[in-house]
């Protein structure tokens, strides 16, 4: 019998992305001590040691974007291409939250089409910001337009914060920096009135929405 189960909180992490991150800098992503193992059968293995029927794969923090938008723009489509892929191989276990090249909004705008129209994607994933652009800039108003157009499903992620040199105290920013970056983002969200404008798109917050949840008063305030 099916389980049912759709994890939408799923990472992949192809040794293609680790190599370019790798050469953009990122040798200890978000501060961790290296970048984690994985496999397409350790997934499977997981998910089926858990019961977990579908997972929805998605790229983590630090994203595709890592300073040139062309380059940006062709990882973003590899990732997308390569998670396509995995999603036909395995039928029924896999689905995928494209990467966008943000804050290329032109570039995002062009893999949303290709993402929706050829590849058949489950939804976008979103960084909590990008180089410093969080989620209510304006600057992604014709993002958010198109997204809410398509009714797409937005999986929304952590990323380190820009002042995360300060605020991390020298630790791993999933620790901390991860729950109020989400919260960060969130607000800015509604405070920008974009949720209000754009209602067709389902929102995915992870990690128990962050801070969110004990500051919702203050917010609301």
């Amino acid at each position: 019998m099916s389980s049912g189960l759709i994890d939408v909180h799923a990472h992949l992490l192809p040794d293609f992305y680790i190599e370019q991150a790798t050469a953009a800098g990122h040798t200890h992503p978000d501060g961790m001590g290296s970048w984690p193992s994985w496999s397409v059968q350790a997934h499977l293995d997981l998910m089926d040691r858990n019961g977990i029927e579908t997972a929805m794969l998605s790229m983590s923090s630090p994203g595709v974007h890592f300073g040139d938008d062309k380059a940006a723009r062709l990882l973003a489509r590899r990732v997308n291409e390569y998670t396509a892929g995995l999603t036909r191989d395995h039928p029924g276990r896999f689905g995928n939250f494209v990467s966008l090249p943000l804050p290329d909004v032109d570039g995002a705008l062009e893999e949303i089409a290709f993402a929706f129209d050829e590849l058949g994607a489950g939804g976008v994933a979103l960084l909590s910001h990008t180089h410093g652009v969080y989620l209510g800039d304006q600057r992604l108003n014709r993002v958010f337009a198109e997204l809410d157009r398509r009714r797409a499903v937005v999986f929304l992620h952590p990323t380190s914060p820009m002042c995360w040199e300060q605020s991390a105290l020298g630790r791993p920013r999933p620790m901390v920096e991860y729950i109020f970056d989400t919260a960060r983002t969130v607000t800015d969200l509604v405070m920008a009135g974009v949720l209000t404008r754009h209602p067709n798109m389902q929102v995915i917050v992870p990690h128990c929405g962050g801070a969110v949840p004990v500051l919702a008063d203050r917010i609301n305030e």
